[in-house]
């Protein structure tokens, strides 16, 4: 449970990775687990040239379509997805990892915080 505007609310993980919330010092505050199945964009494309050397690399124009696999939102509930399926959606119960924490490697290891987009 978490506070979103003053409302105390259940956060359900609908990336495909467990989500790590970390303090200044990278220690882990909270860890959250993926859970259901992983909302998608659908996408359409189109091809509509080519383009680099030679021309030969297809250029196609893509238009994004519906989301598919987004639960229904519930009360007191909000769900972590990705920037685009929150962009895609018109939902305010949609939240994203900001503020990427990256190990040596360069791998995500947390975020220290959420953002609705």
């Amino acid at each position: 449970m978490t506070n979103l505007n003053n409302n105390k609310v259940e956060m359900r993980n609908y990336t495909p990775h467990t989500i790590n919330l970390l303090d200044e010092d990278n220690k882990e505050l909270f860890s959250i687990p993926p859970e259901g199945e992983v909302p998608r964009v659908e996408e359409k494309s189109e091809k509509i040239g080519s383009v680099g050397f030679a021309e030969v690399a297809p250029l196609y124009k893509v238009e994004l379509g519906q989301v598919k696999n987004l639960p229904e939102p519930e009360e007191g509930v909000v769900l972590i997805v990705s920037k685009m399926v929150a962009r895609a959606s018109n939902r305010n119960d949609l939240i994203v990892p900001i503020n990427l924490v990256r190990n040596e490697q360069g791998r995500i290891i947390g975020c220290r915080g959420f953002a609705r987009v």
